[in-house]
């Protein structure tokens, strides 16, 4: 049974309000605190899988609360505060986190927002013992709806978008090391992303299948995965 290291990442969305003027105020990490534990820490418990958790977020009054999530787990706070130079781009929060955990220790990384709700336990959503590189959520689907962005004859948008809220890498044959070098190339492009991953050698598997949009809270048929939504 592979290890799990959770690496909880994000630099807003941690309290009612945020430093550096991004105010998240409707999302609060520690309003849906309950959920988490019982949707990941605890089904990783309850499935007898070794975990440990890493946190990649800024310094603030808020992160020092983070010592509440401590349930059976070895959690690290690394306060660190990319936005006050760089601004926000959510790859550099997630290179920086995969600093902190050795390359190819054969474990399976999970990469996760604070702003996740979750539909069922994580350890519902994919086999983390199966031989894979890297699982991200689902094909990602336009704004409009209806737009698959996957559709070849409609070149003018088939950029093969894919989920972002979410990345699960198999920590072993440089898998890190491809991940980082497929990001590298512009931190705040998140979503299209899915051509790097596969340029650098990572083969992409997808949690669910079907096109949905990241953005849950768009409604209808494309705001609607099986898995999770982002609080509102």
């Amino acid at each position: 049974m592979r290890p799990v290291t959770i690496l909880l990442r994000g630099q807003h969305y941690l309290g009612p309000s945020s430093p550096h003027g991004r105010s998240s105020y409707q999302r609060n990490f520690f309003d849906i605190i309950d959920q988490y534990l019982l949707n990941v820490p605890r089904a990783f418990e309850l499935h007898g899988r070794p975990f440990r958790t890493k946190i990649i977020t800024y310094d603030s009054p808020w992160a020092h609360r983070l010592n509440e999530i401590a349930y059976n787990q070895d959690i690290q706070l690394i306060p660190e505060n990319l936005l006050g130079s760089i601004g926000y781009r959510q790859f550099e929060i997630v290179s920086k986190g995969l600093e902190y955990i050795p390359p190819d220790d054969g474990s399976v990384i999970l990469i996760l927002r604070f702003d996740i709700i979750y539909k069922k336990p994580i350890t519902e959503w994919f086999d983390f013992d199966k031989e894979f590189n890297l699982c991200v959520p689902f094909r990602e689907v336009g704004w409009d709806q209806w737009f698959e962005y996957w559709v070849p004859w409609k070149a003018k948008y088939s950029s093969k978008r894919v989920g972002d809220c979410f990345h699960i890498i198999n920590n072993t044959r440089g898998n890190i090391r491809k991940f980082k070098k497929s990001i590298s190339f512009d931190p705040r492009c998140a979503h299209e992303k899915y051509e790097d991953f596969v340029g650098h050698g990572l083969s992409v598997e997808f949690c669910t299948m079907g096109f949905f949009n990241s953005d849950t809270s768009v409604g209808g048929r494309s705001g609607d995965n099986p898995l999770y939504r982002l609080q509102r």
